[in-house]
């Protein structure tokens, strides 16, 4: 496929053709590849090089691979905890922190999530009660909850959350067109069993 107003490197050639092609790395003496690395290729002189937007869709292949190596979620993983949840960017930002931002970045590949945004994306996702404790936090509708285990489980993977004795500030309102509306109405239906009204 020909790139448009990209010239060759070696010789200034405009007959310029993007490629991609396996390329194998290393990262902490581990070997990995990249199935679709991009690069362009002179049709003229047959030079090689990577140009500026190549180079950055290379990157965030590998850093996407790195997290992995290091047992952290992939982009995609984290933009299917989102959808899941039935949050935007900038609302899954909102309760999760990390900036305003911070959820393009990790979906794009651009930044690496820290371990204890992975991990709480994680716990998140896979136990009850918790994402909702986090949303109502973030809404400052719920201070110090007391969260309490029905089972015992090395780092709650199986047990079940439960917000109990939960101080609940004024103004139990859901902030329109930040959640997808099907997620608001969930949330709407479920708060008053969540935080013990009545």
């Amino acid at each position: 496929m020909p790139l448009d107003k990209i010239h060759c490197s070696a010789c200034d050639s405009s007959a310029v053709e993007a490629m991609v092609a396996v390329e194998t790395f290393t990262y902490k003496h581990t070997n990995f590849e990249v199935e679709e690395f991009n690069y362009s290729v002179c049709k003229e002189c047959g030079t090689e090089f990577v140009t500026p937007k190549q180079g950055k869709l290379n990157d965030q292949k590998i850093r996407d691979q790195h997290r992995i190596m290091d047992g952290l979620l992939s982009g995609r993983a984290i933009r299917g905890i989102r959808k899941k949840l039935g949050l935007t960017q900038h609302a899954a930002a909102q309760v999760f922190g990390g900036g305003a931002n911070a959820f393009s970045k990790y979906e794009k590949c651009e930044v690496i999530q820290s371990v204890a945004m992975d991990r709480l994306l994680r716990v998140a996702d896979s136990v009850p009660g918790v994402y909702e404790a986090l949303y109502l936090i973030s809404l400052k509708l719920l201070v110090a909850p007391n969260i309490q285990y029905k089972q015992t489980v090395s780092l709650c993977d199986y047990g079940e959350c439960e917000v109990s004795d939960a101080k609940i500030l004024p103004g139990n309102i859901i902030p329109y067109g930040v959640f997808s509306k099907k997620k608001e109405k969930q949330l709407k239906t479920s708060n008053k069993n969540l935080i013990g009204y009545g």
